[in-house]
């Protein structure tokens, strides 16, 4: 494992300390957890970091703590344990996923993704035209899987990426492929389609 995890500069939300990348050069990894202690104590003592903290090299944990608090209504502490709704930061472990399946020549930001995503999904007339990098770039024309459905229904029925074709199927594309940009959840969620059957 390559260790330039801690070599960029370490921030958190309102922290004036930070573990500057010179400091990191030609030190042992697991040394540098006794640089990121102190800004992570600093930033939860002063309320300007609420979550949790881990940093390993391999199988190796070498530094873990959790401050704040969960909810704030309740008072309930963050643990090491505790679950933290990722929200659309998910979407940059797809992208890196995406981008690793091309460094592998597993896929192609040029594929269109009829080749990962069947008729299930959508009409094949569709996907012939969307590329995996028109998901990647917002620029599908597919717009956002939240619709009326999923906010009605109970979100124990979406834990694989197959409980979500439902609202997937019938999506229409707002413009045509590559000519514009709009965000768009359904794209990062057909990408999670590739990454499955490219996989």
């Amino acid at each position: 494992m390559k260790k330039k995890l801690l070599a960029g500069v370490i921030t958190l939300t309102g922290l004036a300390g930070h573990l500057h990348p010179a400091a990191a050069q030609g030190r042992p990894f697991a040394d540098l957890t006794s640089d990121i202690s102190p800004i992570v104590q600093e930033a939860c003592e002063t309320d300007q970091f609420s979550g949790a903290v881990l940093v390993a090299e391999g199988e190796d944990i070498l530094y873990a703590n959790a401050c704040g608090e969960a909810s704030k209504r309740f008072n309930v502490p963050n643990n090491l344990q505790t679950k933290f709704n990722l929200g659309s930061m998910n979407k940059m472990f797809t992208s890196v996923a995406i981008m690793q399946l091309v460094e592998r020549g597993a896929v192609s930001l040029d594929d269109p993704i009829s080749l990962y995503v069947d008729e299930s999904w959508l009409p094949q007339s569709m996907t012939d035209r969307i590329t995996v990098h028109d998901l990647l770039a917002h620029t599908s024309g597919l717009g956002s899987y939240f619709n009326q459905t999923f906010v009605e229904a109970s979100r124990a029925r979406f834990r694989e990426v197959e409980d979500f074709k439902p609202l997937v199927r019938g999506e229409e594309l707002a413009f045509e492929p590559g000519s514009d940009w709009a965000y768009s959840n359904t794209g990062m969620l057909l990408l999670g389609v590739v990454i499955e059957s490219a996989t």
